[in-house]
């Protein structure tokens, strides 16, 4: 997929809702999980599995765990549609969260996303990518060959992550 399609892609997204009249709040977690809850309490209400420590190069906070197996009773599902389900934590407190679902359920999820954050703005420094902004969390959504990604992550995470990834960047650099 090329970056024209991407963006179009985004752009088709952004025009098919119309403006939406109402103010949308601030995510303040995931469903009744406040950001800052414990990894224990998270990981209670939601049974998640496969926990371990992130992949600084495409996951946020320390640790991650993910949502039981789509279909099961223990993975998250959004209408019809069972995303896989990612959950951030630092330091032992939730911090983001990101699910990945098949394009063939696009439409239904971008529903379900317009209905729970508004309408978003194009992402300048990402073509084909879409940004929801508010005072202490962000959320972003792309489109891939097969699949459309949502993440959802408190600010103050997305810039210690971007001041790491920085700092391995220019201790790689002092190697040459």
């Amino acid at each position: 997929m090329n970056r024209y399609s991407l963006a179009a892609g985004a752009a088709v997204f952004v025009m098919t809702f119309p403006a939406l009249a109402r103010t949308f709040d601030e995510p303040t977690g995931f469903r009744d999980l406040a950001w800052g809850a414990s990894e224990k309490s998270v990981r209670a209400k939601l049974k998640l599995t496969n926990c371990g420590s992130s992949d600084l190069e495409r996951d946020f906070g320390t640790r991650r765990c993910a949502s039981g197996p789509a279909g099961s009773e223990d993975g998250i599902r959004i209408g019809d549609v069972w995303p896989e389900t990612v959950f951030y934590f630092r330091d032992d407190r939730f911090v983001g969260w990101a699910m990945s679902y098949h394009a063939n359920w696009a439409s239904e999820m971008r529903s379900a996303i317009l209905d729970r954050f508004g309408k978003p703005e194009l992402d300048r420094q990402h073509p084909g990518a879409l940004r929801w902004q508010w005072p202490h969390v962000e959320a972003s959504w792309t489109q891939g060959a097969q699949s459309e990604y949502l993440r959802v992550v408190v600010r103050e995470e997305l810039l210690r992550n971007e001041a790491e990834r920085a700092e391995r960047i220019k201790k790689a650099g002092r190697g040459f």
